[in-house]
């Protein structure tokens, strides 16, 4: 009996000893699994700030967009008031210029008659004054010859 109680001992410890080499070989594991999840809590911890980065860039690119649009409102009410001021000048260039230009046009006659009349008079002032020049030289001459 005591070779059975051996026996059973022997086998027990046999058993005992594959337990101790799979809990070593769990603990290995467990020790792995750790480092695992150590390395997915720093890449979890890495995304929570790329995360939180991205929610600030989000929040940048709103208040981006938010001045954007305030802008193309800004740029549209100037637009308007462009517009406004265009008609504005068509208006007083149809009503005014062109009007002032028509009546040019219709006394160009009158306007190139004086000044046709202007161009004979300068012409006239001058040939009075080569006048003046040829009777003062002529006065001049007559008087040595009388003298003489």
């Amino acid at each position: 009996m005591e070779k059975q109680i051996l026996n059973i001992l022997g086998e027990i410890q046999g058993q005992i000893s594959c337990i101790q080499t799979d809990v070593q070989g769990l603990k290995t594991d467990v020790q792995g699994l750790k480092t695992d999840v150590q390395g997915l809590k720093t890449d979890v911890q890495g995304l929570k700030t790329d995360v939180q980065e991205l929610k600030v860039d989000v929040s940048e690119l709103k208040s981006d967009m938010a001045n954007v649009k305030s802008d193309i409102k800004d740029l549209q009410m100037n637009q308007s008031h462009f517009d406004s001021e265009l008609r504005n000048v068509r208006i007083f260039i149809e009503n005014d210029v062109m009007r002032k230009i028509d009546l040019l046009y219709e006394n160009r006659d009158t306007v190139i008659s004086r000044i046709d009349k202007i161009d004979r008079m300068d012409k006239t002032e001058e040939d009075i004054a080569l006048l003046k020049i040829a009777v003062s030289a002529n006065s001049r001459d007559i008087k040595e010859l009388q003298n003489r």
